[in-house]
């Protein structure tokens, strides 16, 4: 599934690898939702999601896009 990365997810994804495993926090479980930060860290993904009632998705990163298992 493809999410949209926010401007500070996609500060945080910047000059990385595509082959780089991101913890992504996203606003909402919808289809539609949008990716509001990207962690390494699992701990700080959870901590993130939780504070906004959210959720972690695991996937890579495709240029402005969020690509999720």
């Amino acid at each position: 599934m493809k999410l949209p990365l926010n401007p500070a997810a996609q500060a945080a994804v910047r000059d990385t690898s595509k082959a780089q495993v991101w913890f992504f926090v996203c606003d909402s479980r919808r289809k539609t939702a949008t990716v509001v930060g990207a962690h390494i860290s699992l701990f700080l993904a959870k901590r993130d999601a939780r504070r906004i009632g959210g959720c972690v998705r695991v996937g890579r990163v495709d240029g402005l896009y969020a690509v999720t298992f």
